[in-house]
């Protein structure tokens, strides 16, 4: 078996590889949600915030899934003012109910703030501007305002490759988000049954 580091995975590659099955665990690419004032300068991805990127003293965090959710936490561990906006009525715990729980309850106790039924309307110079439950329009203050409203599965190499090499197949999140254990799991299996 050959491990090659640091190479694109291109069609191109692929097809002058010729193997026999590709998986691919590519993962998802961040949804930017359509909000004017999205490219402003104090904007963030929420992978941006956790590799490090600078962020002000009062921050917003749209989107209150799980990531939204470990960006807050790891913020308001840096000390920082942290409200998380959701436009659902409650804070989504999807499959992970027990690691939401007790990342719910870390948020309460840091005073982590979050505020369901919002609803975006623009990114200001100065913070947030959405509309409350009620539909008035609410200002939210903030230094810095950081993107976590979901992910879609990466699936283009998939679709480009999958003609040229009909036993590829998909596993991790460009399948479902889960953990990488299942990933690699699912990768395990595939390999094992062929």
């Amino acid at each position: 078996m050959k491990i090659e580091l640091g190479v694109e995975v291109t069609p191109n590659l692929v097809d002058r590889l010729k193997p026999n099955v590709v998986i691919l665990a590519v993962g998802t690419s961040n949804l930017i949600p359509r909000i004017p004032g999205i490219d402003r300068k104090h904007v963030r991805t929420a992978e941006e915030v956790l590799q490090g990127a600078p962020v002000g003293e009062k921050v917003v965090i749209i989107g209150g899934g799980l990531v939204g959710c470990e960006v807050a936490d790891e913020l308001s561990e840096r000390g920082k003012n942290v409200t998380i906006v959701e436009v659902l009525p409650e804070i989504p715990k999807g499959k992970g109910v027990t690691v939401m729980t007790r990342l719910l309850g870390r948020l309460e106790n840091k005073k982590v703030a979050i505020l369901t039924h919002t609803q975006c309307r623009e990114i200001t110079e100065t913070g947030l501007m959405y509309m409350d439950q009620e539909g008035r329009k609410q200002n939210l203050p903030a230094d810095s305002v950081v993107l976590a409203a979901g992910a879609k599965p990466n699936r283009d190499l998939y679709v480009s490759i999958s003609n040229l090499i009909p036993q590829t197949y998909l596993v991790g999140d460009c399948v479902e988000p889960g953990r990488i254990m299942e990933a690699v799991s699912d990768g395990f299996q595939i390999a094992r049954d062929l």
